[in-house]
């Protein structure tokens, strides 16, 4: 977990190490929310702006990593592994929308490259789907329903977790290129059935389970 950890904060460093260099070009306020299409609807002061993704990148790197030491079942090799995969995603998305979120603020306009943030998310997901396969039953992680308690179960379900989530990754970064706001019905639908669709399959395993005993 230490190493974890140390790139985190590696991570906020140079989100930080941006943000300074950019201050003083950066307008106060500046943008910091989006709507459809990428055009602003929010803005904050500077400070908040250029301040909120490192220090988001650094609470999450060091929250997360200690969350996980609270359940001893967290620190096996592969539920370590499946924590590094999710983390490191997180902290890559969070620092490149730290970026974006500057050059919106530079650009006349400020329109933020909403294509590159739905193609982010997508990659978000197939890290996701790596880990997945990995996870080991926990409090923390995976997909935790009644039927999931029985390890078999467990084991099959995230393994098809693996497959829904790395669908709707892939899927979502597809849907990345379509123009305008045509790609975020069919993206919100794949991102809610990936995610979704474990659930109801893991409660199929346990009921099969219940009628072959």
């Amino acid at each position: 977990m230490g190493r974890v950890i140390g790139w985190s904060m590696v991570g906020a460093g140079l989100a930080l190490a941006v943000s300074l260099i950019y201050w003083q070009q950066v307008p106060d306020p500046m943008p910091t929310h989006w709507g459809p299409g990428g055009l602003p609807d929010g803005w904050s002061s500077r400070t908040v702006g250029l301040l909120i993704m490192p220090g988001m990148i650094a609470v999450l790197g060091v929250l997360l990593p200690l969350l996980m030491t609270t359940d001893r079942r967290c620190l096996s090799p592969n539920n370590q592994r499946a924590t590094g995969i999710i983390l490191g995603a997180m902290v890559l998305m969070l620092g490149i929308l730290h970026l974006l979120m500057i050059q919106a603020a530079l650009t006349p306009g400020h329109r933020l490259a909403d294509a590159t943030v739905v193609a982010l998310l997508g990659l978000l997901f197939l890290a996701m789907a790596a880990a997945m396969p990995l996870t080991e039953p926990n409090r923390y992680m995976g997909i935790r329903t009644r039927s999931t308690r029985d390890p078999g179960i467990w084991r099959r379900t995230h393994q098809f977790a693996g497959w829904t989530m790395g669908a709707a990754g892939l899927l979502t970064v597809l849907c990345s290129v379509l123009p305008g706001e045509a790609k975020y019905p069919l993206v919100l639908t794949a991102i809610l059935a990936g995610a979704i669709a474990p659930a109801p399959y893991a409660w199929w395993l346990a009921r099969a389970a219940g009628e072959r005993a």
